[in-house]
């Protein structure tokens, strides 16, 4: 594999990686949105009785928590996923900077 072919198979690469966390991180994203349904429902369905509020007392900040790191986690994916695109972007920079250096090396022989 020569030197062209590497940079373009790591461009492709970076893109598809790139593009898999960012679709990740909005199936996250739309699982949290979903847990903020789940968690409110949950709490107005268990908290009609002693039994219930002391339920969610006992377990309504893992409710909060789980919610927290979903959004936590989405975020961190879809920035990544666009982190991932500028790499691929330096990549495709670099690739251009070479040819010109060699379109310039080359033709000064």
């Amino acid at each position: 594999m020569n030197t062209f072919d590497g940079m373009a198979y790591a461009e492709r690469q970076l893109l598809a990686l790139s593009e898999m966390v960012s679709d990740l991180g909005g199936g996250v994203a739309g699982a949290a949105a979903g847990h903020v349904g789940v968690a409110y429902a949950t709490r107005a369905a268990v908290t009609d009785d002693d039994y219930g509020r002391a339920f969610w007392r006992a377990h309504g900040e893992t409710f909060e928590t789980v919610g927290e790191l979903l959004r936590f986690l989405a975020g961190r994916c879809l920035s990544e996923g666009e982190n991932l695109g500028c790499a691929r972007a330096a990549y495709q920079e670099s690739d251009a900077a070479s040819a010109v250096s060699a379109a310039v090396m080359g033709g000064g022989r």
